[in-house]
């Protein structure tokens, strides 16, 4: 019978018996509903402990020789291993999930594998570690900012958009159960492992968010899990390769690391993840010379998560196979410890790569069964853990599964959708955070013919800088401006001239830090070479921008630096020429171009306070960094508009009829003050882009202007009104005699001479006011 057609049967029955057996919502695993007590009563010994177990099949070698390769097409030997097993669940990695499809498929074919040839099949978990930012899984998902990024917007909304993105795409792929979110508080600036993964380093913000994305995964009924329980924020030990040892006391972690935990669970997550760390203060039992770590600690599994804080979720271990706990115990002892001490999923209880590694894993279930026979893991242990698993899939609606319930369609249509990617781009945008802005350095405003050098660590960096730029073309703010992107990975010496002849051909020089650990003193190239090129660009009167893409620690650097923004997350990208690409990809480094260029505003706040580093110690202070008298402790954050494109048209519409203008029938006054604005608005026209407000102020400006022309009046001359001189009746001369000559004594002849006179200096004396007049 096809696999397929036999699992719609299996989940048809399930439903049927569903709604024969009447639900209760058990809130503690003695509250198990009679269906879960039905299917826990019918269950063997083997089946129970098998579980209690969470492997993965990150690689497998199905030649059992050399390097396994990743697993991400099901296969006979591994279909084999989920057919004699009753796994609990099973664990992805990235290695498993590269596109939709094929995480589609196998996601689908390891619940098939499982229930075949099973009397009573109990679907698994399936598993995976979908943190956001600098963790993620999903090949073609969306990768999300991470958890620092989200805590830098300062509003829990973007927490749950963020979750609720998680949700949707694991749901529609079958994946039930996110291992996420981190609820650590980083409190502890020398972290090595959780830095970016926290929402920050003050306890009841950390809280807010971690429900908030708690709200949202929920919101797609996905499981969640709060780790790292009971806090590995304040730790300078990975547990990957190590044991961290925190000194603290009960009171101090209650009044911290546990206040997130304590949020968590009572919003109903379902889960606590435990980490392997010691804390001596509060449980000094000690084994081969070492402190024992949470993971098999009866007094933080038993008596504080389950008595003080009252949590009757599910606890899972963190990787066993961690050299946290893997230096201390056996396979087989760390697992059957954990179980003494309360765990209830033991996840990754060794490494599965081939056929001749099940070995292993049968060997650790034969140990915890003998473990339970002898006495020293109670039966009533084992019960308990397994009605809590069996409650949980009976309340996200596993035992019900269906794979009618699924489709291809569904999960290429959720996966990485436009939608997804659109809110993740908003989500980064919103948690870029500006500390340092000198002269309105930002936003860029840049005038065309000038040129932006773009400078990452690591070749991975490149296409997401280049990505940040071609959006801001996109969005018209750099209309005529060149790009250029470097590398200053190690840089040798001809790199370095390199890249100082590239900075003299440029205008603005962005430029990535990433400092973490031992990179932050000086003398590492990861701390001198950004120096080298923010100096260099300060030199040579050039603009520059630091962008801090790691742990924030680093922005009390670069004096010279005319401004510095912090991004929280590292994660590269593969060249892409769309705007949009296809595979995840890491969302900061193009979001903290878009806010530097204005496509977003400023608006995030550091999540955390940026302790000062002592140079010559290589360690933080217990001192807040303070540049000018301003403070960069958390909540500290610098902001401005995002530009609004305006049509620069309007602008040279004006001027045009302003150029067909007659100056002349303008007073010069008048029309110097026109030609100042017109200047003013023909340079303005000399940038990339202008806003609508800086348009509309402009065109209003001109007409101002314009209104405020006078012109030039020309006073009308009347004429004077000539005198009417009758003539004097004169004979009429013959031709032969000359004219009458008036005579002395001849009074008529004078008086005519004296009037036209008189006339003619009339004439003369209006003519005169006239002119004088005209001149004025």
């Amino acid at each position: 019978m096809d696999k397929r057609k036999l699992l719609q049967r299996v989940g048809a029955c399930a439903l049927a018996a569903a709604m024969c057996v009447p639900f209760l919502a058990p809130t503690r695993a003695s509250a198990a509903s009679s269906r879960v007590e039905e299917i826990l009563g019918n269950m063997t010994l083997k089946q129970k402990v098998e579980q209690m177990l969470m492997p993965d099949f990150r690689d497998w070698s199905t030649t059992g020789e050399g390097t396994a390769p990743d697993f991400t097409v099901m296969n006979d030997q591994v279909a084999q291993v989920l057919q004699d097993h009753d796994f609990g669940g099973v664990i992805l990695f990235a290695d498993n999930v590269k596109t939709t499809e094929q995480s589609f498929n196998l996601v689908q074919d390891l619940q098939a594998e499982n229930l075949e040839g099973k009397d009573s099949p109990v679907p698994m978990l399936i598993g995976i570690d979908q943190e956001g930012g600098i963790v993620y899984r999903l090949g073609s998902g969306s990768a999300l900012p991470g958890n620092m990024a989200v805590g830098a917007t300062g509003d829990t909304e973007y927490a749950k958009r963020a979750g609720a993105i998680i949700g949707r795409e694991l749901s529609a792929l079958g994946i039930n159960t996110d291992f996420a979110p981190v609820v650590d508080v980083n409190n502890n600036p020398n972290n090595p492992v959780i830095g970016l993964r926290s929402f920050g380093d003050d306890p009841d913000k950390v809280a807010d968010f971690a429900v908030a994305m708690i709200e949202g995964i929920n919101s797609s009924n996905v499981i969640t899990a709060a780790k790292h329980f009971p806090g590995h924020g304040d730790t300078a030990t990975d547990s990957h390769t190590g044991l961290p040892v925190v000194n603290k006391s009960y009171e101090e972690l209650k009044n911290m690391e546990l206040v997130p935990f304590q949020a968590a669970m009572d919003a109903g997550t379902d889960m606590f993840m435990v980490a392997h760390i010691a804390y001596p203060q509060i449980d000094p039992t000690m084994k081969d010379g070492n402190y024992i770590p949470a993971t098999v600690s009866k007094k933080f599994l038993t008596d504080i998560a389950r008595g003080d804080m009252g949590y009757d979720g599910v606890l899972i271990t963190d990787a066993m196979n961690m050299a946290g706990l893997a230096n201390l115990y056996t396979q087989s002892e760390a697992c059957i410890e954990s179980i003494k001490a309360g765990m209830d999923i033991l996840l990754m209880p060794c490494v599965l790569d081939r056929n001749s590694s099940v070995d292993n894993l049968d060997q650790i279930i034969a140990d915890i069964m003998a473990a339970v026979g002898s006495g020293e893991i109670p039966q009533s242990r084992i019960d308990e853990a397994v009605t809590r698993i069996l409650t949980l899939k009976e309340k996200r609606g596993i035992l019900d599964y269906d794979p009618a319930d699924y489709s291809l369609e569904k999960a290429l249509a959720a996966v990485g959708s436009d939608e997804n990617r659109q809110e993740e781009r908003e989500i980064s945008a919103a948690g870029v955070t500006v500390v340092k802005n000198e002269d309105n350095t930002l936003p860029i405003r840049t005038k065309g013919g000038e040129k932006v050098l773009l400078v990452g660590a690591y070749s991975n960096e490149a296409p997401g800088l280049e990505l940040g730029f071609r959006r801001a073309q996109a969005a018209g703010l750099v209309d005529g401006v060149e790009y250029e992107s470097l590398i200053y990975y190690n840089a040798d010496e001809a790199t370095q001239a390199q890249i100082k002849d590239k900075i003299a051909e440029s205008d603005y020089v962005i430029v990535i830090s990433e400092l973490s650990g031992s990179s932050m003193k000086p003398g590492t190239w990861k701390r001198d070479m950004p120096e080298m090129i923010v100096n260099t660009a300060h030199e040579l009167g050039k603009k520059s921008v630091v962008m801090s893409i790691s742990h924030p620690y680093d922005v009390q650097f670069y004096d010279n630096a005319d401004a510095i923004m912090a991004v929280y997350g590292n994660k590269g990208m593969d060249p892409t020429e769309g705007l949009v690409p296809d595979a995840a990809f890491g969302p900061n480094v193009p979001a903290g171009v878009e806010v530097a260029f204005g496509i977003f505003p400023a608006q995030g706040t550091l999540p955390v306070n940026i302790m000062e580093y002592d140079e010559e110690q290589g360690a933080f202070t217990d001192n807040v960094f303070a540049l000018n008298g301003q403070t960069y402790a958390n909540g500290y954050g610098l902001s401005y508009n995002a530009l609004s494109v305006g049509d620069k048209g309007e602008i040279t519409a004006v001027l045009g009829s302003i150029a067909g203008m007659d100056s002349s029938l303008y007073t010069q006054e008048s029309w110097t003050a026109l030609q100042g604005v017109v200047k003013e608005a023909s340079d303005l026209l000399t940038y990339s882009a202008l806003t609508t407000d800086e348009v509309a102020a402009m065109v209003s400006k001109l007409n101002d202007a314009i209104a405020a022309l006078e012109e030039v009046v020309t006073p009308t001359v009347e004429p004077t009104a000539q005198p009417t001189v009758e003539p004097t009746a004169q004979p009429t001369a013959k031709p032969s005699e000359k004219p009458d000559v008036p005579q002395t004594g001849d009074s008529a002849q004078v008086l005519w001479y004296v009037a036209a006179l008189a006339s003619a200096v009339v004439c003369l004396g209006a003519a005169t006011v006239a002119y004088k007049r005209s001149r004025r």
